[in-house]
């Protein structure tokens, strides 16, 4: 194994990354318009069955058990649920 290599493997992680990136941001996407969805029918945004079922998907899709998945994948689920709060104060605030 040589420098080479190490560059080739970082170039394929790149590339693994703007993958993932364009993913993320897609779901991210997709978030915001459940989140609209929720406000609208002033449903919860945190939803602890769904978020352990999200977890679960995760790992038996990607392979990895859940304890991993979980450590993974917390941060994204965070972001999108705090996405959601945003997204439904917001409509409150709207709507007084």
């Amino acid at each position: 194994m040589n420098e080479n290599d190490l560059s080739e493997y970082r170039k394929t992680i790149d590339k693994i990354d703007a993958k993932i990136g364009k993913l993320v941001k897609e779901r991210i996407e997709i978030v915001k318009d459940v989140g609209k969805l929720k406000a609208n029918l002033d449903i919860s945004v945190k939803d602890k069955k769904r978020i352990n079922k999200v977890y679960k998907n995760f790992a038996e899709n990607s392979g990895l058990n859940l304890d991993d998945a979980e450590k993974i994948y917390s941060a994204l689920i965070k972001y999108c649920i705090n996405t959601e709060k945003e997204i439904k104060n917001k409509g409150k605030i709207q709507n007084l």
